[in-house]
């Protein structure tokens, strides 16, 4: 009988260490190739972990990643449905609403991207890039 409950203990409790060492790997070398703008490699890493990734905060970190990958490779529904999930987890994430915000202008949408900033400043009031993305859109736009 404690054979058998040492084994059920393992095969619990095995899967659930290898997940999170596996995790923590994806995650070094997704930031490693992230860092050397490698992104087709840390898009890949980051795939893998957004699947795998169960924490909210850490979730939207590798969502905003990815949106910003999709962004500056010209990928518009893919960054959008990513920095979308980044807000959902993580609703204070200043930088996902900026970057949003940023797609939306770039996209010809003024006043979503408008929004995105108030929202950024509604968090982070003293933000320098969301109160010049937000000045630069005013100026450029009547309401």
């Amino acid at each position: 009988m404690k054979k058998l409950f040492i084994v059920i203990l393992m095969g619990v409790w095995m899967p659930a260490l290898v997940s999170a060492q596996m995790v923590n790997e994806l995650h070094k070398t997704a930031l490693e190739c992230y860092e050397l703008k490698d992104y087709a490699c840390a898009q890949i890493y980051l795939q893998d972990l957004v699947k795998l990734e169960k924490d909210p905060e850490k979730l939207a970190g590798y969502c905003l990643m990815l949106g910003t990958i999709f962004s500056e490779s010209g990928e518009v529904k893919e960054a959008f449905k990513n920095f979308k999930v980044a807000i959902k987890k993580n609703p204070q994430l200043v930088e996902a609403w900026i970057k949003r915000g940023i797609l939306y202008s770039n996209e010809g949408n003024a006043r979503k991207a408008l929004s995105d900033f108030e929202q950024a400043l509604e968090i982070d009031p003293e933000n320098e890039l969301a109160l010049s993305q937000r000045a630069q859109l005013l100026a450029e736009n009547t309401y």
